[in-house]
């Protein structure tokens, strides 16, 4: 009977650990520059020389241009992601729009104004990335963080950036323009770095060199907030008008290039189609530790004796 127990658990087991998804092609999203208009555009992380969509970004003011945009979390499996982005140009204002990705076209309608405190805008270069269910954060080549309501068109400022005491980039002047999660890209030193939370300014530490010199059009982004996640990264590489599609390396910061995104097309802004986070594996090794136990203990067969 031991030997009948475990086998079965080894196939519990199995169904537990065969149970993981499977490797994931992303869905990614894309600002396209194109002949002084913005366009949405999305691709397959596996394949991004192919387009999937190319549709123009409507409604937005004259002058207006979305800076950067990110998605929603999800908080459980099933939720519908929205996606939001940062506009800025026509004042001195950063505003808030949701993207609504249509068949024709892609509208962005601004956050209505609800009397909260509208974030000021700085900079020119973006990094935006989903800071819980309902807010965003930028960073910009400015040095600044912001914070944004994704339920009105509202932000305030969240404090400037500055490479950490004893770091080997301290008293550099950030150029942080893209950003996901913590990790932020300097285009001026070409280098992934880790912002903390804690502290004013709020210190970046340094991870290491992306392997290339890059322009600052362009974002990062992944499928999850986790900081284990693959990180993909739609970069300009220095003085060309054609945007590559990579995965960066969270241990070196080592840029590892996939391909060209699309024909050739200059991206501005990027986000990946979010999943929802990934339970927790304990209940699954208790109720193989109990499957076990059970088993051990006579299982079915108690009853007959």
């Amino acid at each position: 009977m031991k030997g009948f127990v475990v086998a079965a658990l080894g196939a519990a087991t199995f169904g537990i650990t065969s149970a993981a998804p499977a490797a994931w092609a992303a869905k990614i999203y894309g600002i396209a520059e194109v002949a002084g208009a913005q366009r949405l555009v999305t691709w397959d992380s596996a394949n991004p020389s192919v387009l999937l969509s190319d549709v123009p970004i409507t409604n937005l003011p004259a002058g207006e241009t979305i800076r950067g945009m990110d998605f929603s979390a999800i908080s459980f499996p099933g939720a519908t992601p929205r996606l939001y982005g940062i506009g800025a140009g026509v004042d001195q204002y950063a505003n808030v729009y949701q993207i609504f990705d249509q068949a024709a076209a892609a509208i962005a309608l601004k956050l209505p104004y609800l009397g909260d405190p509208i974030a000021i805008a700085s900079g020119e270069h973006y990094g935006v990335t989903s800071f819980g269910s309902d807010a965003l954060r930028s960073v910009n080549d400015a040095g600044r963080l912001t914070g944004y309501s994704t339920v009105t068109n509202s932000g305030s400022g969240d404090g400037a950036v500055a490479y950490a005491i004893g770091d080997h980039n301290e008293g550099r002047t950030p150029h942080a323009v893209h950003l996901f999660n913590r990790f932020a890209v300097d285009t001026a030193i070409d280098v992934l770095g880790r912002i903390s939370l804690i502290g004013s300014p709020r210190p970046i530490t340094t991870i290491g060199s992306l392997g290339a010199d890059f322009d600052d059009a362009g974002a990062i982004d992944a499928a999850r907030g986790d900081n284990n996640e693959t990180i993909y990264a739609a970069l300009l590489p220095a003085g060309q008008t054609q945007s590559n599609f990579y995965v960066l390396d969270q241990q070196t910061g080592q840029a590892n290039l996939i391909g060209r995104i699309g024909n050739g097309v200059l991206i501005s802004a990027m986000a990946v189609t979010p999943l929802p986070p990934i339970p927790e594996p304990a209940p699954l090794w208790l109720i193989a530790t109990g499957l076990a136990a059970w088993m051990l203990s006579g299982g079915p067969w108690e009853s007959r004796r």
